[in-house]
């Protein structure tokens, strides 16, 4: 008899359990549970199957230069497949890019467990590294991000699920 998920030190992905709240800790199995979940014997904490990484939300900011819009948006609305493959090798879903007032405002969730390491994969990728040789001139970075940011990484202040 299958029992309910039980509280664990590792985390849940929020989209195999809407409605919970993913700041709390809770095991997650990708269907079908395994074997030893249906054991009288199953302990959560001692279980050798890993739960889903947890998802982390990144915000970041950067100025497009006003005569580059309209080729930025163009080169958006028609993107080339392996740049989007290489982003979501990359374990980055869900990304969206905003516009308002001379400003771009991206948004993603990485679902990863090395963030460094992925990113390095995507600079490293030709196809990723040509597409940025059209987007880049578009952009003027904000001359208060960190070392190394071309986009200007933003502190979340408020989430909701």
């Amino acid at each position: 008899m299958a029992r309910p998920l039980a509280p664990h030190p590792m985390t849940c992905n929020a989209a195999d359990a809407p409605g919970w709240d993913v700041r709390r800790t809770w095991v997650c199995f990708v269907a079908p549970p395994p074997p030893c979940y249906n054991s009288p014997y199953f302990d959560p904490i001692l279980c050798s199957h890993p739960a889903e990484t947890a998802m982390q939300r990144f915000g970041s900011v950067i100025q497009v230069r006003p005569e580059k819009l309209d080729e930025y948006k163009t080169l958006h609305a028609e993107p080339w497949p392996q740049v989007l493959a290489t982003i979501s090798a990359c374990n980055i879903r869900n990304y969206s890019i905003y516009y308002h007032d001379g400003y771009l405002f991206s948004h993603f969730e990485y679902v990863g467990d090395d963030f460094a390491a992925d990113m390095q994969k995507m600079a490293a990728d030709p196809v990723t590294q040509e597409w940025w040789t059209l987007t880049n001139p578009c952009q003027v970075p904000l001359p208060t991000r960190q070392p190394g940011e071309w986009w200007a990484r933003m502190e979340e202040v408020f989430y909701h699920p």
